[in-house]
């Protein structure tokens, strides 16, 4: 149970990041 609920906090987190980074992305292009 402890292990899924890491899994689950690890993924949120590297999606939040990749949808940082593609934000970050399309600021950067736009200007």
């Amino acid at each position: 149970m402890m292990m899924m609920m890491m899994m689950m906090m690890m993924m949120m987190t590297m999606m939040m990041m990749m949808m940082m980074m593609m934000m970050m992305i399309v600021q950067t292009k736009d200007f």
